[in-house]
C-alpha cells in the first residue's frame, strides 16, 4: 500500500512539448513515480497507444497542461493466488477552471495458463462540475496464448456519462502469429462516437477499423546477408456510418547485413485521411476540411557499423492532394 498527502511532483522530469500536425491527440507518457509504481497492473490496452486508464488525466489539466493540486492518494496492489489486484483512489482540489474531482480505479487480472489472463477494470470519476458530474468506465479484457505462436487479444469496454448517450462502447479483437519466418496479425475494432473514458487515452472515436499485417522473414545463404523481410499491411478505418476516415496500405522490403548495415525500402505507401473539423496548427493557421491522399516511395540505406565513418542515405518520392 502507498499513501501520500498534498503530493508534490517537483522532481518529475519536464515534458517536451510536441508540435502536433495531425488531427489526433498526442500520447505523452507518464513520468510521475507514484503512478509508475506497479503501473503494469493497471494497464488495459485497447489498441495502439489507447488506454482505458491513463494516469496523466489525474492531477494535470487536459487542456492547459497545468498541475492540479492533489489532496491525497492511496494505492493498494498485490496478489491473491493467481489473482492480481489493484485499487487506487485520488482526490484533487479545485484549481482555476477545474472543480474538485475524485478518482477511483479497481483492476483485477486472473492468470490462466502461461502468458494468458482474463481481467476486468472499473473507473469512477466524480466532479464538482454540474455539467459533467460523473464519468464511469468499465471493461473486460483477455489474452490467450495457444501453441506458443498464436495469440488472441480481445476487449470490451463502455462508458457512462450524464445523459447516458448511445454509442458509448469500444469492442475489439486481434489474432496474431509469430515465428522465426512469419509474423502476422489481423485486428477488428469498433469505437462508438460517444465512447468517452475521461480517465483514459483515446486517439479517436467513431471508428470501425480493420487492420492486417503480414511479414515474411528469410535468412538466405548469401554472403554478408543476415535477414531479408517482405512486409505488407492494410488499414481500413471508416467511421461508424461507413465514410472513410483513415485508410492506408503499404508494401516494404528490408535487408539486414552481417556488418550492421541495413536497407529499409517502402515500395509504395498509399494513405488517405479525412480531416474534420479543421485542426488548429498555429495562431490563425488551420488545415482545411477534406480528404487528403498521400502516396510515397522510399529507399533507405545505412552503412555498416563496423567502420569509423558511417552514413545513412534516404531518398523519398511523395505526392499529396486534397479531395472534396
Amino acid at each position: 500500500m502507498n499513501l501520500t498527502g498534498n503530493t508534490d511532483f517537483a522532481d518529475t522530469e519536464v515534458d517536451l512539448e510536441p508540435f502536433n500536425l495531425t488531427p489526433f491527440k498526442v500520447f505523452i507518457p507518464e513520468k510521475r513515480q507514484f503512478f509508475l509504481e506497479n503501473a503494469g497492473l493497471f494497464s488495459f490496452d485497447i489498441g495502439d497507444q489507447d488506454q482505458l486508464f491513463f494516469s496523466r488525466q489525474i492531477g494535470i489539466d487536459p487542456v492547459t497542461g497545468q498541475r492540479v493540486p492533489i489532496n491525497g492518494r492511496a494505492k493498494l496492489t498485490g496478489t491473491l493466488g493467481r489473482l492480481e489486484l489493484g485499487v487506487m483512489d485520488v482526490d484533487t482540489r479545485s484549481s482555476g477552471p477545474n472543480p474538485y474531482p475524485n478518482y477511483g480505479v479497481v483492476r483485477l487480472k486472473e492468470s490462466l495458463w502461461a502468458g494468458s489472463y482474463i481481467g476486468v477494470m472499473g473507473i469512477d470519476k466524480r466532479s464538482g462540475n454540474v455539467l459533467d458530474s460523473f464519468n464511469q468506465t468499465g471493461g473486460v479484457d483477455t489474452r490467450l496464448v495457444f501453441f506458443k505462436d498464436w495469440l488472441v487479444d480481445a476487449h470490451m469496454a463502455g462508458t457512462r456519462s450524464p445523459g447516458d448517450p448511445s454509442g458509448a462502447s469500444d469492442v475489439g479483437a486481434s489474432l496474431s502469429y509469430r515465428s522465426n519466418w512469419l509474423d502476422g496479425i489481423v485486428e477488428r475494432r469498433k469505437i462508438g462516437p460517444n465512447f468517452n473514458p475521461e480517465i483514459g487515452f483515446i486517439e479517436r472515436t467513431d471508428s470501425n477499423e480493420t487492420y492486417g499485417d503480414l511479414t515474411f522473414k528469410v535468412r538466405p545463404k548469401i554472403k554478408g546477408v543476415r535477414e531479408l523481410q517482405f512486409e505488407g499491411f492494410i488499414l481500413h478505418a471508416p467511421d461508424t456510418h461507413g465514410e472513410v476516415s483513415t485508410q492506408e496500405w503499404q508494401s516494404t522490403f528490408r535487408a539486414d547485413f552481417q556488418n550492421g548495415a541495413y536497407s529499409d525500402d517502402d515500395i509504395v505507401d498509399v494513405f488517405t485521411q479525412r480531416i474534420t473539423p479543421p485542426p488548429h496548427i498555429y495562431k490563425n493557421v488551420f488545415i482545411p476540411n477534406g480528404a487528403y491522399n498521400f502516396t510515397r516511395h522510399q529507399l533507405t540505406y545505412g552503412s555498416g557499423q563496423d567502420r569509423r565513418f558511417t552514413y545513412n542515405f534516404l531518398n523519398a518520392l511523395a505526392g499529396t492532394m486534397q479531395g472534396l
